[in-house]
């Protein structure tokens, strides 16, 4: 846009130059519905699954102004921006995250193995230890009996959850 190319123009040179057929797919739709008469947010708005509203919002509103060019150059800044933080967010909870990962391992392979060894050292008197043992004690009985069911429903349930939520992801 700053090279003084109309917008048509703009979207015919990213039309042969693309290379990923997704994108040339949107970007086709988006040149047929301008030649069509269409204004480029109208165009926009019909592939609601590709760009979110704020960024629809955005540029109709800077072609009421008619200032889309630096529009444009600023909604980049600004993704570019967001993706920096999403970047050093990440890279900030990996430690934390190993370290619960890891911690939640251990805890539950001593409340699975190691407990209930205990559980037939203490068996025959589990009516006089404190009720916080006894649920220990239960619960590390019940994983080590159903565990694996266990193991297999949170993995399944993280799958589902990752798979619908990554789904969602707008890429404007």
């Amino acid at each position: 846009m700053d090279a003084g190319l109309q917008l048509q123009e703009g979207l015919e040179a990213l039309i042969e130059k693309e290379q990923n057929q997704f994108n040339k797919l949107i970007i086709t739709k988006l040149f047929t519905s301008i030649n069509n008469g269409k204004s480029f947010s109208d165009a926009l708005s019909d592939i609601k699954v590709v760009f979110s509203q704020m960024f629809i919002a955005v540029i109709k509103a800077s072609e009421t102004t008619g200032n889309l060019s630096a529009t444009l150059s600023r909604y980049a800044k600004h993704l570019e921006e967001v993706e920096a933080i999403k970047k050093k967010l990440i890279s900030a909870l990996i430690y934390p995250s190993t370290v619960l990962f890891f911690g939640f391992i251990v805890i539950l392979f001593l409340i699975s193995f190691v407990v209930p060894r205990f559980s037939n050292i203490y068996g025959s008197q589990v009516e006089k230890l404190s009720w916080p043992t006894q649920l220990l004690l239960s619960s590390g009985n019940f994983f080590a009996d159903y565990g694996l069911i266990v193991l297999v429903a949170t993995i399944s349930l993280g799958l589902i959850f990752f798979k619908k939520y990554s789904q969602e992801r707008k890429i404007f």
